[in-house]
């Protein structure tokens, strides 16, 4: 697939750059089944080749939209993040984030799971995702699996609200009960 064809060009309004994206992952043929044994993608956030699974692939069209949807600078991505380095407790976890985004202050703003498009995003999915967002202060969240998105934005310190699609990143501003968590 030609990932050049789903680039916004130019300003674009919300809904149009939200038509896009749906647009772009309806376009995507996923593989429901078990790795490509042979098969490597090359991860430009690690600098390095991946073994080629379905949730891996997810991945990288996830990593692909924050760019061309999301406008957010590649540095500002991280995959595969160690949850320890924000373990406020003496019990680190070995948890690890699929994605992290940090916004334009450097607070981890967005959490992303990718799952692979055989996995369901139902309960069990939701709880990995709470399990890391007690070590990491976000407001945004993400989960995927490529056929069916998740989105939400933190309202209050325990309450997350379902929003239709992420704003562009350099809208994004840490909600005031957050603002003490940075550093």
């Amino acid at each position: 697939m030609e990932f050049s064809s789903a680039i916004p060009t130019g300003e674009e309004n919300e809904q149009a750059r939200h038509e896009r994206f749906l647009r772009f992952w309806q376009n995507i043929p996923l593989s429901t089944g078990k790795p490509y044994p042979d098969t490597r993608l090359w991860d430009h956030s690690r600098q390095q080749w991946r073994r080629s699974t379905p949730e891996e692939i997810i991945r990288q069209h996830v990593l692909y939209c924050l760019e061309a949807f999301f406008e957010v600078p590649r540095l500002y991505i991280s995959t595969e993040t160690a949850l320890r380095h924000f373990a406020r407790n003496r019990y680190p976890t070995r948890e690890r984030a699929d994605v992290l985004v940090l916004d334009k202050t450097l607070h981890p703003a967005l959490l992303v799971e990718c799952k692979a498009p055989s996995i369901p995003l139902n309960w069990t999915v939701m709880q990995q995702a709470l399990t890391y967002l007690r070590h990491i202060p976000v407001y945004l969240l993400w989960l995927t699996n490529g056929k069916h998105h998740w989105m939400a934005q933190r309202v209050s310190p325990r309450t997350w609200q379902p929003i239709s699609f992420l704003p562009v990143w350099r809208t994004w501003e840490p909600p005031s009960f957050l603002q003490n968590t940075t550093g």
